[in-house]
């Protein structure tokens, strides 16, 4: 499920693709993942994703519920 997050600190990150990078391929990491550049692949996440205002995504999404 996709949703909408307000009021989420920038330090509380664990992951941070910038608005200046760009991913492609597989990703696997665990908590929260924020996304302000662009990402064209996979990820496998335990945790939680937030694309940003300027954030682009192509891809699939492993989601392991109960994070």
């Amino acid at each position: 499920m996709i949703k909408k997050k307000k009021g989420v600190s920038s330090q509380a990150f664990d992951t941070l693709i910038g608005k200046n990078a760009s991913f492609e391929g597989s990703f696997k990491t665990t908590g929260l993942l924020r996304i302000d550049g662009k990402f064209n692949g996979d990820i496998d996440v335990s945790g939680d994703i937030i694309v940003g205002k300027e954030g682009k995504f192509i891809g699939n999404i492993s989601y392991v519920l109960g994070y």
